[in-house]
């Protein structure tokens, strides 16, 4: 799931770097976010009994 995630945001680079007029950088910076935000929240939801 992971490396569907990162290949997914990865190929928008130039979509999102077009629509929104910010660089490549800012683009991989948010990019980073996410994926820890992913590898923070997958391991916890597996934690959490409904």
């Amino acid at each position: 799931m992971g490396i569907l995630d990162e290949t997914a945001t990865t190929v928008t680079f130039p979509i999102l770097t077009r629509d929104f007029a910010i660089t490549t950088d800012q683009v991989q910076w948010v990019n980073t976010l996410v994926l820890l935000v992913i590898a923070t929240i997958v391991p916890i939801s597996s934690q959490i009994r409904l």
